[in-house]
């Protein structure tokens, strides 16, 4: 039903229009991993990524309709942002960015630079992703893995409890470990490799040496709002002690990206600290921030190749219908 109504929007000349209302707006897309065709198997750790040929056609796609540039802030113009710094970036995307000429940001937690380790959240969802199906025991609660719908099940109520303290993100890889160890699960060489080990020290100054902007994203990738005053502030002065060496832009990035995720007492010690600017995981950017530098807004595109879904998001077309359902269900 959705993509008829995207089809009608396309075609009746909808999209086109709000391309011309939305002409001076800046897109700044998000995107996270970019996996190998042949590995790309849709598991619940692959939510936040595409395949490497539907990266390669919407940058392909994306190109037709905008400048790509590097400088937040100019009008009608997309940047390109990734977030977390997996192998995959250098790999995988940047062989389709280098064919178009693309300049992107990577933006990569401090304490994951030349670190292959996966970050918490991310060696979480290798586990819920992986582990063979059967009875668990965690947190003196009993989960049933049987298929997909289960493992998201368990997905939702680990994040529950992530959401609410720093020491459940720092302790969760053990007390998964102590289940089902990790050196068990069967995830193959090639996928652990490009989806759950970082970029070396190599790879990073390669991307800096080509022109392409890398930038902090916390210094473990722990939600911030969860962290108390001491912990936040000691954070972002760790990862602003790696401008000019690490990292070669003053663009900041907060992990996860949502609203949840940042509170504006995290908005404003970033503020405080030596970076510039800041960007959300929200098309909105933050809603008690409208303005702020330090809370600019991203958008993320759909894992498809489907120009309506596409060109419905890049318009403004979806943002606006979905608008107009909240506002009459209101």
């Amino acid at each position: 039903m959705k993509r008829l109504l995207y089809i009608m929007t396309y075609y009746l000349g909808i999209n086109r229009l709000f391309y011309f209302l939305n002409r001076k707006k800046q897109r700044v897309l998000t995107y996270h991993n970019v996996i190998s065709d042949v590995l790309f198997d849709n598991a619940l750790h692959l939510g936040v990524s595409c395949s490497q040929s539907t990266f390669h056609w919407q940058i392909e796609y994306l190109k037709k309709r905008f400048r790509f540039v590097t400088e937040p802030g100019i009008e009608g113009s997309c940047v390109i942002t990734f977030d977390d710094g997996y192998q995959n970036n250098f790999r995988v995307a940047r062989p389709t960015l280098d064919k178009f000429g693309v300049m992107a940001y990577f933006f990569v937690p401090l304490d994951s630079v030349g670190n292959a380790e996966p970050l918490w959240v991310d060696k979480a969802l290798m586990w819920v992703s992986y582990v063979p199906q059967g009875d668990y025991t965690l947190w003196d609660e009993d989960f049933s893995i049987s298929g997909e719908p289960s493992r998201r099940a368990l997905w939702q109520a680990i994040w529950e409890r992530a959401l609410l303290s720093p020491d459940f993100q720092k302790s969760l890889a053990n007390a998964l470990e102590q289940v089902f160890p990790f050196a068990d699960l069967p995830v193959c060489s090639a996928m652990m490799q490009e989806r759950f080990e970082h970029m070396d020290h190599e790879q990073i100054s390669g991307l800096k040496s080509a022109g392409h902007l890398v930038g902090a994203h916390s210094l473990n990738h722990l939600i911030l709002a969860t962290l108390d005053k001491s912990a936040l502030a000691d954070d972002f002065s760790k990862c602003a002690k790696g401008i000019g060496s690490v990292y070669n832009t003053e663009v900041y990035s907060y992990p996860f990206g949502g609203e949840e995720e940042v509170s504006p007492p995290v908005i404003e010690q970033c503020e405080g600290s030596e970076f510039s600017m800041a960007f959300m995981n929200s098309e909105q950017g933050h809603r008690q921030r409208p303005s702020s530098p330090f809370a600019m807004a991203r958008m993320s595109l759909p894992s498809s190749t489907d120009r309506f879904l596409i060109d419905a998001r890049l318009s403004g077309v979806e943002a606006f219908l979905r608008g107009m359902l909240k506002r009459i269900s209101a």
